[in-house]
């Protein structure tokens, strides 16, 4: 049965990026955007882990994981309080409202799985990329030295999406692909070179 884990972020991007994080785990997200969202999904769903960002409108982070922790059904839950840039983490209030650990934006999905998934008593099942890629099932484990080889071919890399004509633009020109125009066409298209009246 998949754990529950609340993740309470006023941007809509953030929200996608923790779907895309967990997107291989065995968890399902309860989403909401603030405080009273939050508040009113865990009379319907019991987290087993909770996420909450630092700074949301009407209430802000510190005061939605004191109100959560209010809450004896939610009982010892994993709190992480999602800092921000903008805003300084204060140590003391997290500690007063009931956090559990602080994860700093932006997100490491590596940090993220195994901070939030451990809290749980699970092992991650993907290996995400430190680039920020979208997360990919582990590999497998290694075959013990002299088994007999397996008789399942490796799969084939993944086929690449075809990349759109450049039209001639060298990237070093600075200008974007879509534009197709190199700088020394500009004038021959009757349009006056730069600096000219």
């Amino acid at each position: 049965m998949p754990k529950n884990i609340l993740v309470v972020d006023d941007s809509v991007t953030m929200r996608k990026v923790m779907e895309i994080i967990f997107a291989h785990e065995d968890v399902r997200l309860l989403l909401a955007g603030n405080g009273q969202e939050a508040l009113s999904l865990v009379q319907q769903v019991k987290p087993d882990a909770m996420l909450v960002d630092q700074v949301l409108p009407g209430m802000a982070g510190y005061d939605l994981a004191a109100h959560l922790r209010q809450d004896p059904a939610l009982g010892a839950a994993p709190m992480f309080l999602l800092g921000c840039t903008s805003e300084p983490f204060d140590e003391n209030r997290a500690r007063a409202s009931g956090v559990t650990a602080w994860l700093q934006k932006p997100l490491d999905s590596s940090t993220v799985l195994e901070k939030v998934l451990g809290s749980m008593g699970m092992t991650p099942v993907t290996v995400p990329s430190r680039a920020g890629a979208a997360a990919r099932p582990a590999a497998p484990a290694a075959a013990a030295p002299g088994a007999a080889p397996s008789a399942t071919p490796p799969p084939a890399p993944a086929a690449q999406p075809p990349r759109p004509p450049s039209l001639g633009v060298p990237p070093s020109t600075g200008l974007p692909p879509s534009l197709g125009v190199p700088p020394s066409a500009l004038p021959s298209m009757g349009v006056p070179p730069s600096g000219a009246r």
